[in-house]
């Protein structure tokens, strides 16, 4: 939660701390094996479901 709370400032030099850690994240991401039957949420802090009428 602090680091998505860090993500989400317009201050980018609060990310410093966390340079490493999303480094090796990333790093590990990439090396996943890559498949088309891959479904990823994201979460966003708005209402979307007007975009998706049923």
């Amino acid at each position: 939660m602090v680091l998505n709370r860090t993500l989400r400032l317009a201050d980018r030099t609060k990310l410093q701390p966390w340079f490493k850690y999303l480094k090796l994240f990333l790093t590990a991401f990439y090396k996943l094996p890559r498949s088309e039957h891959t479904l990823v949420w994201r979460g966003v802090r708005e209402d979307l479901s007007a975009l998706y009428p049923k």
